[in-house]
């Protein structure tokens, strides 16, 4: 496994860890949306765009909207 997978895995980890503490000791009931603003970008290889959404499916699964970089776009 690339050092870049291990991080990203280790990540994706502790934000859902993070998601699950607040939805019980917070009962947080409200939409929850997540960024991830690091390693999404590479500029040595190019990003496996299938893998981002599955970690999106991922994410929704758990009634989380997940947007990749820092980008909020309001409508």
């Amino acid at each position: 496994m690339t050092q870049r997978k291990k991080l990203r895995r280790e990540a994706k980890d502790q934000l859902k860890a993070t998601i699950v503490y607040l939805r019980q000791v917070l009962n947080l009931t409200s939409v929850i949306e997540a960024y991830v603003c690091l390693l999404a970008e590479s500029g040595t290889r190019p990003i496996n765009r299938a893998s981002l959404l599955e970690e999106e499916e991922e994410f929704d699964a758990m009634g989380v909207s997940l947007f990749h970089l820092n980008h909020k776009h309001f409508q």
